[in-house]
């Protein structure tokens, strides 16, 4: 590979214009070096190019000293061959990847703002994290990449996600805060929240953990849009505890509850609590207590268990195991309808 094709693969990995086979490509470049996790400022890739570039020439130089022969004619042609080979593959598989690769819908986003963008990748096996110039926090999980602006801008803030990350965003009411990845806009204004792409499934997951944000379909036009994004009726707002699930091929979200709800509100000590145990207590305080606990819509489809008495206790429990043992203990069965949780007597 010729010293011009390598600059320009790591010039469009720093404006983020790379296809996925190119990151691919460039972060096996990346391993060459000796850090787990790297921050790239604006204006570094002039040095970080000469160290990848020179890493690349020494490990050639040692596979010239085991492929060299006592034949020098010998050892030139074959190094010539091999070369000629790697070339080609290299300029082939590019070629055939780039045709049917997904076209970065953050182009805009990153394009733009090309000049004044930091990334950082974890490339450990690790989560890492990183504090942004407003405090928010965000933890990277091994193989993720966030790029930034260096300073955000007075009324908006803007990130682009590769991988799976979790947000914690310092509250600023005037200047919402934007996270982009492939196939969805997250908005939020102070909270807590995590995204997740699952390779397989080709689905977008966003669980909220505190706060509220509002998720919207990706557009190629970026952040160009962002005022014309969430008021669209494909937006969907998520609490506490609540889950949404973007499907690319049906263009749409279905909402859910969190896989592991937490507790997110306070509870008045005069009233009885999902972590205290509990003697003789009617079932509909029980489900109130839960629901004040987790912010979740908890239906009791039959009157006659609001009387009935449970006795127990749930305090060490996450709230799917307390269904359990509460549904076990009255003879009724629990199931999950969109961000509601509904309880019936077994027949």
């Amino acid at each position: 590979m010729s010293r011009e094709t390598f600059q320009n693969l790591l010039e469009k990995y720093e404006s983020g214009l790379c296809t996925p086979a190119e990151k691919q490509i460039v972060e096996k470049w990346y391993g060459l070096l000796d850090s787990e996790d790297c921050v790239l400022e604006p204006g570094e890739l002039s040095s970080l190019e000469q160290k990848l570039w020179d890493k690349i020439n020494l490990r050639n130089s040692e596979e010239d000293s085991i492929l060299s022969v006592s034949n020098g004619k010998g050892y030139w042609n074959f190094k010539k061959v091999l070369g000629i080979a790697a070339m080609i593959s290299f300029a082939m598989i590019l070629l055939i990847l780039n045709r049917n690769a997904v076209k970065d819908r953050n182009a805009v986003f990153l394009s733009k703002n090309a000049p004044i963008l930091k990334t950082f990748y974890n490339g450990g096996h690790s989560p890492k994290s990183i504090t942004l110039e407003d405090g928010s926090k965000v933890t990277l999980e091994p193989m993720a990449r966030l790029t930034f602006p260096e300073h955000f801008k007075d009324s908006l803030r803007e990130v682009s996600l590769d991988g799976n990350g979790f947000f914690l965003i310092s509250k600023n009411p005037k200047r919402p805060f934007l996270v982009y990845n492939k196939q969805i806009v997250t908005r939020v204004l102070g909270t807590s929240f995590s995204i997740r792409l699952n390779p397989g499934t080709n689905e977008t997951e966003v669980t909220v953990k505190t706060g509220k944000v509002r998720v919207t379909p990706n557009r190629e036009t970026g952040a160009i849009m962002v005022p014309e994004l969430f008021v669209k009726p494909t937006a969907v707002t998520l609490i506490p505890n609540e889950k949404a699930i973007y499907n690319v091929s049906k263009k749409g979200f279905s909402t859910t509850l969190a896989d592991n709800p937490v507790p997110v509100v306070k509870i008045h000590k005069s009233s009885p609590t999902s972590s205290s145990p509990f003697s003789d207590a009617l079932v509909k305080d029980v489900v109130a207590s839960l629901m004040d606990t987790y912010g979740i819509h908890i239906i009791l489809k039959s009157d006659d268990l609001k009387a009935i008495t449970f006795t127990g206790d749930l305090s060490s429990l996450n709230l799917y195991s307390k269904l359990d043992f509460l549904c076990q203990s009255i003879d009724a069965q629990y199931h999950i309808e969109g961000t509601q949780i509904i309880i019936v007597k077994n027949h």
